[in-house]
């Protein structure tokens, strides 16, 4: 908003557009695997019953956030290039770890705090 003043939000709109056509993932030759440039975790997907109603969601982040699987190509299948804000919980969950995850240091794979989106994923992982 600073940098670009009234213009910054038709700026986002645009730049939102473009991350909903980029390509996330290939297989190439059948047997290549190539991302944008992260993993990203498998889908959890919460089930809502009377005693947790969506206003509890909190729980699902939680586990979200302690996932330590990754996904598979058809969890990637799954996600929704339409919807651009991706949650922690369900099959969008991959599009932020896809376009927001960074390499870590340490082994397995974490929410990434820093960003607050995606995962920090280790040397084990890749």
């Amino acid at each position: 908003m600073v940098k670009y003043g009234e213009q910054a939000n038709s700026l986002y709109q645009k730049i939102l557009t473009c991350f909903q056509a980029h390509l996330l993932a290939a297989v190439i030759g059948g047997s290549i695997y190539v991302a944008h440039e992260e993993l990203f975790r498998q889908c959890e997907v919460p089930t809502l019953t009377p005693s947790n109603s969506i206003s509890d969601s909190k729980i699902f982040l939680g586990h979200a956030r302690r996932s330590s699987t990754l996904g598979t190509l058809e969890d990637l299948a799954k996600a929704s290039r339409g919807i651009l804000d991706s949650s922690e919980v369900g099959s969008n969950a991959i599009l932020g770890d896809i376009l927001w995850s960074d390499p870590s240091p340490n082994p397995g794979l974490e929410f990434n705090m820093a960003r607050d989106i995606g995962l920090l994923f280790g040397l084990d992982c890749t």
